[in-house]
């Protein structure tokens, strides 16, 4: 299978400071980033994606973001703002996928990706918070 990358900005990256084996920079230079499903449903590399400020693009068909449950995907976060959702049976349909993503949507979904990672993914403080922002929008958990 053939891999596509487009570098953000060629002539930076592959002048005599870039380096094609430094995987943080190729990440930090990079618009958009694979994130298939692993040897279990979660992977950091998610998390790890957002933290440079790439867009995830998620193959797991049964996976669940972060904060969210199956009755309520975007009850913490509305993941469509941050991150691309391509079923496995459409790997193929990448790139065209990706291709017709405006350009100001991108950016909005570059923005969406960092905030998640500086208000919840960067700490343990933050997961928690976002744990507890998770339980309490739950109607049927903070019953009065």
């Amino acid at each position: 299978h053939d891999i596509i990358v487009r570098i953000k900005d060629p002539e930076r990256y592959w002048n005599t400071t870039g380096d094609i084996f430094n995987y943080g920079e190729v990440l930090r230079n990079s618009l958009f980033s694979a994130a298939p499903r692993g040897d279990c449903l979660y992977s950091y590399r998610f998390t790890e994606m957002m933290s440079a400020g790439t867009i995830p693009v998620v193959y797991a068909d049964d996976w669940l973001p972060p904060f969210a449950s199956r009755a309520d995907p975007n009850r913490v976060l509305n993941w469509t703002k941050c991150a691309v959702f391509i079923r496995e049976y459409a790997l193929r349909d990448t790139v065209k996928i990706l291709n017709m993503t405006p350009d100001d949507v991108r950016c909005e979904m570059q923005q969406c990706s960092l905030a998640f990672w500086d208000e919840f993914g960067s700490s343990r403080e933050g997961w928690l918070r976002g744990i507890l922002r998770w339980v309490n929008s739950d109607p049927g958990i903070c019953k009065n």
